[in-house]
């Protein structure tokens, strides 16, 4: 069977749902030597060495919003570069994961050859948008419209299945958990012997007799760290926050809030912040002692999964039919509202 997978982003591109899907297919690829997968993947660098696996890669340009058009022109052309470079034929399926123009221009094409399509509904957006902006009104237009030229729709959430199964309730709509690399992810020894030695923590001019608290998430409003900067502030000094996560050009307004009021606050002591794609992200899991989710929204939220499996506990927003699947409340974690700022009663 030969897939195509046409993604939003792909590593070593920084990617969530990227990441999630190339270990999936990865897993399938070593049970069924039957399955081949090729990737068309946007990249925010063009620079990325992807695997041979990438057939076909485009650009994600830095458009001001109000001129999205002109994103939306763009990615028809590169549709129209990908229908005349490459066989689309020869595949079995079509799996589409995270939103993109491209996505949706190609989907009519493989609608009229008729070969199977899968959609993967990774956020909220995938679903609608319930923005009311021209440009957001726009976008939902298109999500129907690829929503409904795929023969399937599979959800990473029961909040995504339901709110699917609201908007398409004539549509297939399966849910499926994420899977994690539990050999990558996986809690040891080591990792206690490393978390209680001194030396550890160098680097970061820490003991390890502090509590440290990790996030990792792209640094943007809807991934709300600047709320853990409010509540850091009224915790004794021993708690310290390390923050890691790469920012789009579009979000760099808020890297930029959040710097200053670490500053303001007199936090830089206790925030370690990593602005980028952080590889030996296993370091940072075995040093910290508490995981948090503060995001307004999430698709899934595999980062809660690996904190999990690295024996961290997680401090997470309570987001129904979501972050509420993965923990069972004072069980396996601690769900809190951002509305009642709780965080720090727990």
């Amino acid at each position: 069977m030969r897939i195509l997978l046409i993604t939003s982003g792909y590593p070593p591109d920084y990617s969530g749902s990227g990441k999630r899907i190339k270990y999936s297919l990865d897993s399938l690829k070593k049970k069924y030597n039957s399955i081949k997968v090729k990737v068309i993947t946007k990249t925010r660098d063009s620079s990325i060495i992807y695997d041979k696996n990438v057939i076909y890669k485009y650009e994600n340009y830095n458009i001001n919003k109000i001129l999205f058009f002109l994103q939306i022109f763009i990615e028809y052309l590169e549709y129209k570069k990908v229908v005349k470079k490459i066989d689309l034929y020869e595949y079995d399926a079509i799996h589409y994961v995270g939103f993109t123009w491209f996505s949706v221009f190609i989907s009519n094409y493989f609608k009229k050859i008729k070969i199977f399509q899968i959609r993967e509904l990774t956020s909220q957006v995938d679903v609608r948008s319930r923005s009311l902006t021209i440009g957001r009104l726009i976008f939902n237009l298109f999500v129907k419209k690829i929503n409904n030229n795929s023969d399937i729709l599979i959800a990473i959430s029961k909040r995504l299945q339901k709110d699917a199964q609201i908007q398409y309730p004539s549509k297939k709509i399966y849910f499926r958990y994420n899977l994690i690399d539990i050999f990558q992810f996986k809690y040891s020894e080591k990792d206690l012997i490393k978390r209680n030695s001194n030396e550890t923590f160098s680097k970061l001019n820490w003991t390890k007799d502090n509590i440290i608290f990790l996030n990792i998430a792209h640094i943007n409003e809807n991934k709300n760290q600047i709320y853990l900067i409010h509540r850091l502030k009224s915790l004794p000094d021993k708690f310290k926050l390390i923050i890691i996560g790469p920012t789009y050009a579009e979000d760099k307004y808020y890297l930029k809030k959040l710097s200053e009021l670490i500053k303001a606050y007199n936090l830089q002591n206790r925030v370690h912040l990593v602005n980028k794609y952080e590889k030996n992200i296993k370091y940072y899991y075995q040093i910290s002692d508490i995981f948090l989710l503060p995001s307004k929204m999430e698709g899934f939220g595999n980062v809660v999964l690996e904190a999990m499996a690295m024996g961290l506990p997680v401090l997470a927003n309570k987001i129904p039919g979501v972050t509420d699947t993965i923990i069972k409340n004072n069980i396996n974690g601690h769900l809190f509202s951002l509305d009642k700022n709780n965080l720090t009663k727990l």
